[in-house]
């Protein structure tokens, strides 16, 4: 059952910023720590859970032939590194990984697919502990997780794409978000493919522009999906509510409007149900939040737009606290709070 706010679409007109700002951000810190070895070039980029920074790295192990895996490292709040040994599925001859998450029982949820022996692809979610060691692998075909996400129940989420090697099942309609049990029981498959026009899945698209981003909070699912400006929490029950957000304008290097950015690349779903994001265009960077009532983007003080060599970057959130970075700290992360 869904629950939708209408809004009147805007064009290419002149945007009014909202004037009630989120508080300010940098006159809000309460922790930092460094991470040198986690923004080293040549990794892929961070990602930050509610149990630590992981970083994946790609490496491949000679057995008669070469197979291509990824390994994770793990930092913790502080800094302090530990690391994982490859993610692998047995019989495989090639494992990537799509989406990584981390709860603040420092377990690791990977999503992604295997290419197996005969040359079929294998969908797969994998649950391990922080050394790597799998507790529950999950097969997920005729579906690949896009995205993994933690649910404070322990539950787990999947974002799904369908495999279609042959092309059969274009236009096909499936569920978009699946919902496991802790031991791997299929509770929900919700979200029908349907519900958007693009030919290829959301969760793989980046026609028209935009990320598609996954995380939890205490009791709720939050999905958002960058191309169509959607975002959609799932509450405890399966109950759907949605917001579709005006996009905001961007300026080019002349400071003249050039039209609407949708590259949304962060996420930070607080437990207290506030959403704040990192937006992006070609010369600005900034953090806003989700105003649900006009269904806009809020600049918060302190971080809102500016040229990315100056800008503060969204990493995720830690409860109620934003999580950021910034080129001028250098690979440093700072904690903050910002209501």
């Amino acid at each position: 059952m869904y629950t939708h706010q209408k809004f009147a679409q805007i064009c290419l007109i002149l945007f009014i910023p909202a004037t009630t700002q989120a508080n300010d951000l940098i006159g809000s810190q309460s922790h930092k720590a460094s991470f040198p070895e986690a923004f080293a070039t040549g990794n892929i980029s961070p990602t930050w859970g509610e149990g630590g920074l992981v970083v994946q790295t790609l490496s491949s192990v000679m057995e008669g032939t070469v197979r291509s895996q990824s390994a994770l490292v793990i930092f913790d709040r502080n800094g302090a590194k530990s690391q994982t040994g490859p993610i692998w599925i047995e019989g495989a001859s090639k494992v990537r990984l799509n989406s990584v998450a981390i709860n603040s029982k420092r377990q690791i949820l990977t999503g992604g697919h295997a290419i197996a022996a005969d040359g079929n692809t294998i969908g797969f979610m994998m649950l391990t502990d922080i050394t790597g060691k799998p507790k529950l692998n999950i097969a997920m075909s005729p579906y690949v997780p896009e995205k993994v996400c933690f649910s404070a129940d322990g539950s787990l989420w999947a974002l799904v794409s369908l495999i279609d090697m042959d092309g059969t099942g274009r236009g096909k309609d499936y569920p978009l978000l699946r919902q496991y049990s802790a031991d791997g029981k299929l509770i929900r498959a919700i979200l029908p493919r349907s519900k958007f026009t693009m030919e290829l899945p959301p969760a793989v698209s980046n026609s028209g522009g935009g990320e598609v981003l996954m995380q939890s909070n205490r009791n709720t699912l939050g999905v958002f999906f960058g191309h169509s400006n959607l975002w959609v929490e799932i509450d405890s029950t399966g109950q759907i509510s949605e917001w579709t957000v005006k996009p905001l304008p961007f300026q080019g290097e002349d400071g003249k409007p050039k039209g609407f950015t949708k590259d949304v690349n962060a996420a930070a779903f607080l437990d207290s149900g506030s959403l704040y994001v990192g937006l992006s265009d070609a010369w600005l960077s900034g953090i806003y939040k989700l105003d649900k009532t006009n269904q806009r983007w809020v600049p918060v003080t302190g971080a809102e737009g500016r040229r990315r060599d100056n800008a503060i970057a969204l990493q995720g959130k830690e409860g109620n606290q934003l999580v950021f970075s910034s080129e001028k700290l250098g690979p440093e992360l700072r904690w903050g709070t910002v209501e």
